[in-house]
């Protein structure tokens, strides 16, 4: 269920946990904005990794956004996510709570 709201966001997967319990994707690169480029930033990156906690009756799921730019050839640091990426990620958020509360009141 998960997997798939990943999948179709276009998010390439890197591990799921043997139970599911957790599931990462590769990084996601992206150009930086005029802003950025302005800052002297030469590129983006993200991932997600995802966090399921089953209990006997409800499962719950967070999603933790790794986000981080890149200055010339330097190390990759954390960085303050767009606001597109922020809504896709609340969006996301929203689909798998509607899909797991689906499947518990089934």
């Amino acid at each position: 269920m998960i997997v798939d709201v990943l999948q179709r966001n276009t998010y390439q997967l890197r591990q799921v946990g043997t139970t599911a319990d957790i599931i990462e994707t590769e990084w996601a690169y992206s150009e930086p904005s005029l802003l950025d480029r302005d800052l002297k930033i030469t590129g983006m990156r993200y991932r997600l990794v995802v966090m399921i906690n089953h209990r006997k009756l409800l499962a719950t799921a967070s999603l933790r956004l790794y986000y981080e730019a890149q200055h010339g050839a330097g190390e990759w640091v954390t960085a303050e996510s767009t606001p597109e990426l922020t809504q896709q990620i609340e969006n996301m958020q929203r689909e798998v709570k509607h899909r797991l509360n689906a499947t518990v009141f089934q």
